[in-house]
């Protein structure tokens, strides 16, 4: 358990200085990369690289359901955020990807990179836990 939760610290760590970009290193393909690392798979194929803005990425969740997505993963719905956990937080286009690490939330955002925030700063927010088993 301990290994995972240092790749996950590794992976986020890697992320630091990594510019925003659409379909590359976005909120997206930052939660998929992270479940390759921790699974040897290859679930970032699915998006990677399908678009490059904002309206590309929003026409791609229209075609694949992201809850249908993690389930298919071997996630499953969970009621309390640990470590590893994928947040969904839900929007009018789709979703925003978050992964818990140490009681905060981190994510890519436009113009920002590699965001954090605690987790209580989700507490009136619309969102879904995730866990793989």
């Amino acid at each position: 358990m301990e290994s995972r939760i240092l790749k996950i610290a590794q992976f986020i760590a890697s992320k630091r200085h990594k510019p925003f970009v659409w379909g590359k290193n976005d909120c997206h393909t930052f939660v998929l990369e992270l479940n390759d690392i921790l699974y040897n798979e290859n679930s970032v194929a699915a998006i990677y690289e399908k678009y490059n803005n904002i309206k590309g990425c929003y026409r791609l969740a229209r075609t694949i359901d992201a809850v249908e997505y993690m389930q298919s993963l071997g996630y499953e719905s969970a009621k309390q955020i640990m470590n590893g956990d994928v947040i969904l937080v839900k929007h009018k286009q789709g979703y925003y990807s978050h992964v818990a690490l140490d009681g905060n939330l981190y994510s890519m955002e436009p113009d920002r990179g590699l965001v954090v925030a605690n987790k209580t700063a989700f507490k009136k927010i619309d969102y879904t836990v995730w866990r793989r088993k």
